[in-house]
């Protein structure tokens, strides 16, 4: 008998989640509990996620030289990010 491969936790619980609006807070709730392994310590200092819509995740960093390194990184950040929540993210990155 063949077994079926396993399954992240997290993808269970998603799977789970019965409304668009549920799903919507709990990727929320994932971006911004992975947000500072995903870019770093340093760089989570001094940026931070304001929102997620359709894919998009609105980023404000704090200063021009740390949105410079957040467009250098967006690809490596979409990437973590995209695999993390198991859904395709855009970055949207602006200046505070």
């Amino acid at each position: 008998m063949r077994k079926k491969p396993p399954q992240r936790v997290g993808d269970l619980i998603e799977s789970a989640l019965a409304t668009k609006k549920l799903r919507r807070q709990y990727r929320w709730a994932r971006v911004r509990a992975t947000w500072e392994r995903i870019v770093g310590q340093a760089l989570a200092a001094r940026c931070h996620p304001v929102k997620l819509k359709l894919g998009v995740l609105e980023v404000s960093a704090d200063t021009p030289e740390v949105l410079a390194i957040l467009q250098e990184k967006r690809d490596d950040i979409q990437t973590r990010l995209s695999t993390e929540l198991g859904k395709e993210i855009t970055l949207k990155l602006s200046g505070s």
